[in-house]
């Protein structure tokens, strides 16, 4: 039941957010928009920035959950810069906001997982993550960076972009997997 109430109260602040600023919406709004007490509302968060921690936490994990099930790298590329391009009103609105940092830092932490992720997959051992850091940095930054300038763009070709990502990617993972297999 809890995280049905955390579900709503985010679907509404979504929808608040698409006409509002961020920065503008208050817990009384909010909870008056969810049809719920201002004291249901503090059981669940502890205001409005924690809903929108929530929210943007939750959907990176349902994103990168789904692009790792992709048949593809490209198509798995593809959902992440979907899910920024389809939400890009909302998503702009949250990196307008005061908390753009921690918007950003969830964002970063949720591609560093997907990355990760598709490292195992390719057989990199979980002892080595923390020898090619940088690496792995790099590439999260890198491709966070175009997924923040494609949020934004009014056109963008995520056919285009998500192979162009790709293949640096691939290229960047094979260069870090050939340098530290053989250490």
């Amino acid at each position: 039941m809890p995280e049905d109430m955390k579900g709503t109260i985010a679907m509404n602040f979504l929808e608040m957010a698409k006409k509002k600023e961020i920065d503008k919406i208050t817990v009384k709004e909010l909870a008056e928009n969810c049809n719920i007490s201002r004291q249901c509302f503090y059981y669940h968060f502890k205001d409005i920035y924690e809903v929108m921690e929530w929210t943007v936490g939750r959907a990176v994990k349902i994103t990168v959950d789904y692009s790792l099930t992709a048949e593809t790298q490209e198509e798995a590329m593809r959902i992440l810069l979907f899910m920024a391009v389809d939400n890009r009103e909302v998503f702009t609105k949250m990196l307008e906001s005061q908390r753009r940092d921690l918007i950003e830092k969830i964002m970063v932490n949720g591609m560093r997982k997907y990355l990760k992720e598709i490292m195992r997959h390719k057989g990199f051992e979980e002892a080595k993550f923390k020898e090619c850091e940088t690496e792995i940095d790099f590439c999260v930054f890198g491709i966070m960076g175009f997924i923040l300038r494609s949020a934004v763009q009014k056109k963008v070709d995520l056919d285009k972009l998500s192979v162009t990502l790709t293949r640096i990617f691939n290229k960047q993972l094979s260069d870090v997997l050939e340098r530290h297999s053989e250490n």
